[in-house]
């Protein structure tokens, strides 16, 4: 706030989660989340801006309309100095609005059977010996939609997520479930072509030709710019949790984990 900086949230895998007892996404000046079909809260497609600044929401509103705000029957209003840019004319459906309001309802019940679910099979994974759980800040106000492991090699980690989706530990052929953590694709910065690649936004390059990114224009974002990081990704593994988990799902993944740990380790 002294620089004048922004704080945006994007709490779209979050959603529903607390930070000592306050909603993530009520903390800075304005959050975002998407409501597509693998987050906590989904519409289909679609998302959500939260905002408590009249002007703020004003200009996100403009930016996915028409480049300006609208008054309360619905029309235009571009007679704004400050607010009359180019839109991307990108509208959510009311059909998508009406569902993300009646999932809104179920939020808090969705996040607690993945917290109970999470924690179960927590509880049961802390007995490995040598495997390493995320340290979680906040328990109570995790929104448990993921389980990360961190395996202490490369070599353990690989063999016990094989062996563990031979029992069925996983949501098809193809799912993105019990998994290596560098399979998560886009989520891994080296794995993302245009940020390595630095692709632009338009064919004069922006961000990245921008004069105001000078100062930048050799940092690299190829594997090994983070290698904190690589090292993690090397050898975590990670588990979607789903609200629909069963008890006794959790107990048959806790003790394939624990068998296959225990031959390779």
């Amino acid at each position: 706030r002294k620089h004048k900086i922004y704080l945006l949230e994007d709490f779209s895998q979050a959603n529903g989660a607390k930070f000592r007892g306050k909603y993530v996404g009520s903390f800075g000046d304005m959050a975002i989340a998407s409501h597509q079909y693998n987050k906590n809260l989904s519409s289909g497609e679609g998302g959500i801006v939260v905002c408590d600044n009249d002007e703020l929401f004003n200009r996100a509103w403009a930016a996915h309309d028409l480049g300006y705000p609208r008054d309360e029957s619905g029309r235009l209003v571009t007679d704004n100095p400050k607010i009359q840019m180019w839109g991307q004319g990108s509208r959510s459906s009311e059909l998508c609005a009406a569902l993300a309001f009646t999932q809104f309802s179920k939020l808090d019940s969705i996040v607690a059977c993945m917290h109970h679910a999470k924690y179960r099979i927590r509880r049961g994974l802390e007995e490995i010996k040598g495997l390493k759980l995320r340290r979680i800040i906040d328990s109570e106000g995790d929104s448990s939609s993921f389980l990360l492991m961190v395996w202490p090699t490369e070599e353990i980690r690989d063999r016990v997520v094989k062996e563990t989706r031979q029992t069925k530990i996983v949501t098809g052929p193809k799912g993105l479930n019990n998994l290596r953590m560098p399979e998560w694709g886009l989520h891994i910065y080296y794995q993302i072509p245009s940020l390595v690649k630095k692709r632009g936004l338009n064919s004069a390059g922006r961000p990245w030709t921008d004069l105001l990114n000078e100062f930048a224009k050799d940092y690299s974002y190829d594997k090994g710019t983070c290698p904190f990081e690589d090292d993690l990704v090397s050898r975590s593994s990670l588990l979607s949790i789903s609200p629909t988990l069963t008890d006794e799902i959790c107990d048959h993944v806790v003790e394939e984990f624990q068998k296959a740990a225990k031959k390779y380790m």
